[in-house]
């Protein structure tokens, strides 16, 4: 029996390709938040609809929470299911993603996270997750789009095998940006990003990831020794650090 429509929000739903009895459905209740704290959020069927049975779902702090942020699970929930990607038999190949994302291939037990939890690794997919899809020949080969682009895995998703494919794809947006003309040895430049944190530039040097999350307004003073560096996001949360 799933919910009523005026405990539930947002959904996604996914069908195997090898048996259109077998649907899955993962929900959010209408704040945004997992359902009865994650024990009843994902669902599967397989007769159609005619019986719907829970699967245990990952790491609720996570799946639709990040930062301390309020829940969004109106804003990024994406499920999809292939079919026995990992080699074996008996079990689809599930994945789930919010703020952070996961694949499991054990019917909802030993769920693995494969997002990057906003550490900028270039082989685990960026946190908030919209797409998901697969290679209708190789189901091992998977694609996730989320706030951070396109990435892409050959090993069914699982964590550390994924790889950044959006490079020449022009998909950044600064807010603001904050100048330091007193650095010593060039001008040192901060710029907030959307979900792609806060940058800092040093002349011609290569651009360091400073802080994760949404970057907005951010200052540097190198005058300042103790604190030299000040990042706002874009909820006016505000953060110094050396």
């Amino acid at each position: 029996m799933l919910f009523r429509s005026d405990t539930i929000g947002r959904c996604a739903l996914a069908a195997s390709v090898v048996d259109a009895r077998r649907v899955f459905v993962l929900m959010a209740d209408p704040g945004g938040e997992s359902i009865s704290n994650g024990a009843r959020s994902l669902f599967r069927t397989t007769n159609g609809g005619q019986a719907w049975s829970a699967i245990p779902t990952p790491s609720t702090n996570s799946l639709f929470h990040g930062g301390g942020q309020p829940p969004q699970g109106w804003y990024d929930l994406v499920l999809g299911v292939t079919p026995f990607s990992n080699g074996t038999t008996g079990s689809d190949t599930i994945y789930v993603g919010g703020i952070e994302a996961w694949v499991n291939c054990n019917d909802g037990n030993d769920w693995q996270d494969y997002s990057d939890n906003n550490n900028w690794s270039w082989n685990q997919s960026h946190v908030d997750h919209h797409a998901i899809a697969f290679n209708p020949k190789d189901p091992s080969i998977v694609y996730d789009g989320g706030d951070g682009g396109l990435y892409w895995s050959s090993q069914a998703g699982l964590p550390g095998t994924w790889s950044y494919r959006s490079n020449q794809m022009v998909t950044g947006r600064f807010y603001h940006i904050g100048l330091d003309r007193l650095s010593s040895n060039a001008i040192t430049t901060l710029a907030g990003a959307q979900d792609q944190g806060t940058w800092k530039l040093q002349g011609a040097q290569t651009p360091v990831l400073e802080f994760g999350g949404d970057g907005l307004q951010p200052i540097t003073n190198s005058s300042v020794s103790t604190y030299p560096y000040y990042v706002e996001l874009p909820a006016g949360d505000l953060y110094r650090y050396h």
